[in-house]
């Protein structure tokens, strides 16, 4: 055979094979389906009784196939060469939810496992598909046939009872949480109202006895209770007794003398009882003193003796 010959018969064979290609190609973008793909693809005996719902895609996307259980859960009506294929990367839901990413990982040789989702089956597009939504739980994972083509397998499960349950059980500890944060709240507030008790006396008159140790978050509750008291009850006098006070450091009296100045600016007179001679000798070493900021006296009952005899000459 001559060589011209040749070189003819080569190069109508790789015209051949770029039309056989061609049309490959073709019939791809066209969406048509074998009938028969489905019974010739590997493992498909096994993915019929797999219990959870199996679709199988081409590496463009489009559905040739599926296992009964999908066709029983969805109500999709099993595709004919007539029908136009689901192609899950044209298909919105699929591409907003994930799926359309997860497949296109696993066209590329990953298998891609997505968190549970809400899909609308009716949105689907397919004869047959029920409406209704379902939380699916997704596999994408590649296998490739006796010939080297490549499919991507996509597994779900309907997880629709587990996810309610799941988001019941959130609401739940939900609640449970809110319920024991207001239950610390409510026994905080309760301590708080038994570490700075106020005590009304008279008209114009209230009492706070402190007991226990007195740091710089004790000293703010009292600054705060003891100013509110003032405001809402209108008090001219109010008397803090610290006998029950332990510890008397510059701590201690740093916040004894801010409290008398603040009540002292809200227009009402501190009348300090209790003081015991440590305490004093601390109050009197520090720069800022109690003159004229608060009254001292020995014990509560002459400091509510000087508040009533106070309210009387003032013709309260």
């Amino acid at each position: 055979m001559e060589e011209t010959e040749l070189d003819t018969i080569a190069a109508l064979r790789s015209e051949n094979d770029r039309l056989r290609q061609r049309v490959a190609d073709l019939e791809r973008e066209r969406g048509s389906v074998d009938p028969h793909l489905w019974f010739r693809l590997p493992y498909r005996e096994i993915f019929e009784h797999f219990p959870i719902g199996i679709v199988v895609r081409r590496a463009d996307g489009a559905s040739i196939g599926a296992n009964r259980l999908h066709y029983a859960a969805t109500g999709v009506e099993p595709p004919t060469p007539e029908t136009k294929l689901h192609n899950i990367l044209h298909d919105e839901q699929a591409v907003e939810g994930g799926f359309a990413a997860g497949f296109l990982r696993a066209a590329q040789g990953e298998i891609v496992e997505l968190e549970p989702k809400l899909v609308d089956v009716s949105r689907v597009g397919l004869p047959g598909a029920y409406d209704i939504k379902l939380w699916i739980d997704t596999l994408f994972f590649p296998v490739t046939d006796e010939a080297g083509a490549r499919y991507v397998i996509e597994t779900h499960r309907d997880v629709t009872r587990q996810q309610l349950e799941l988001f019941e059980r959130q609401a739940a500890e939900e609640e449970n949480r809110r319920l024991q944060e207001e239950i610390q709240r409510t026994r905080e507030a309760a301590l708080r109202a038994l570490s700075t008790p106020l005590i009304p006396i008279a008209e114009g008159v209230l009492a706070m006895p402190l007991v226990g140790d007195f740091d710089k978050d004790r000293a703010r509750q009292v600054l705060e209770t003891l100013l509110d008291g003032v405001v809402q009850r209108g008090a001219r006098t109010a008397i803090l007794d610290v006998t029950g006070v332990t510890g008397a450091g510059h701590e201690v009296a740093q916040g004894l003398v801010q409290i008398a100045k603040a009540v002292r600016l809200l227009g009402a007179e501190v009348v300090l009882t209790g003081v015991q001679p440590q305490m004093a000798r601390v109050i009197a070493a520090i720069e800022e003193s109690l003159h004229g900021v608060a009254v001292v006296r020995s014990t509560l009952e002459s400091g509510i003796d000087h508040a009533l005899r106070a309210r009387r000459a003032a013709g309260r």
